[in-house]
């Protein structure tokens, strides 16, 4: 269907999608979920000569365990995450951030490999828990023939994105260990207003000590920050953390959390503030955890 505009077509398979995409010479434009996307183009700052509508493509559209992993396909919404049994089981972090996402009729169509995309737009919602968890994509090329890699999430987010390049699907591995994780997210209103700061942590425990942590802040600096050297402070530590362990993990943390973001939503200063609040929070409520 031709538009004044942009071409517009909605193939039935991947291979036709990534045809689609590379059809032409000039910008082609995925559509999933469209939240961000008809936002651009109604606003003409992405006038893309092509539209790929990828609804039809329900192979991008399951959730699946196997192997002790979690794949979740590209199209999956976020109304899928919040009430999945196998994401609520093996990966709940996920769960929980999707129930914070927006509202109840953006989380219907916005989609994980959507908002995955969008993150060099501050939308993060998806990164951070993502980052916790270790995730890897699965991107697809048809520059020159159709092509297949797979990136973690930690290198997608610092590369330069990859013209016509779609995401097909995010794996996470599951770890056999009983993690504890928590998310939490920071706006100006509970619902429909984007993170001024989000945090998502996730611990395992080898035998009564923990023997991994990953804690991600979103929504305060540019991208996604891990903050190793806070993790670090945990490693070997029992549950219920001695007060000194957190506040030493906050006093961590603020040593060495890069400049925050300053914008409309919040101040830099405020930002670190909530930070080292949301660290705090966090340890506080992993600790009263009961494990029995």
């Amino acid at each position: 269907m031709a538009d004044a505009h942009f071409t517009y077509v909605i193939p039935s398979t991947l291979q036709q999608a990534l045809q689609a995409l590379t059809a032409t010479t000039h910008q082609a434009l995925p559509l999933a979920g469209g939240t961000q996307a008809l936002i651009a183009l109604r606003q003409e700052t992405v006038p893309p000569a092509t539209l790929v509508d990828l609804r039809n493509l329900e192979e991008l559209k399951r959730i699946q365990y196997a192997s002790q992993a979690v794949t979740i396909g590209a199209l999956v919404t976020l109304a899928q995450l919040k009430v999945d049994k196998v994401v609520q089981q093996h990966v709940p972090l996920l769960a929980e951030m999707a129930k914070s996402f927006a509202n109840p009729l953006i989380r219907a169509v916005a989609t994980v490999g959507g908002n995955i995309a969008a993150s060099s737009a501050m939308v993060t919602d998806m990164i951070a828990p993502l980052l916790a968890l270790d995730a890897t994509l699965v991107l697809y090329t048809n520059q020159p023939t159709i092509q297949q890699r797979t990136l973690s999430v930690a290198d997608y987010i610092r590369q330069t994105p990859v013209p016509c390049e779609l995401i097909t699907q995010v794996t996470l591995p599951v770890s056999p260990h009983s993690p504890v994780s928590y998310y939490y997210k920071i706006g100006n209103r509970k619902a429909g207003a984007p993170a001024i700061a989000s945090i998502a942590a996730w611990i395992t425990m080898q035998g009564p000590r923990i023997s991994t942590a990953r804690i991600v802040l979103g929504a305060v600096t540019p991208i996604p920050f891990r903050a190793q050297r806070t993790e670090a402070v945990l490693l070997g530590e029992t549950l219920p953390l001695h007060e000194a362990t957190i506040n030493r993990c906050v006093a961590t943390l603020e040593e060495e959390l890069p400049e925050p973001l300053q914008d409309s939503q919040a101040s830099s200063s405020y930002r670190a503030l909530a930070a080292s609040a949301l660290v705090k929070k966090t340890l506080t409520q992993i600790s009263s955890v009961d494990r029995k």
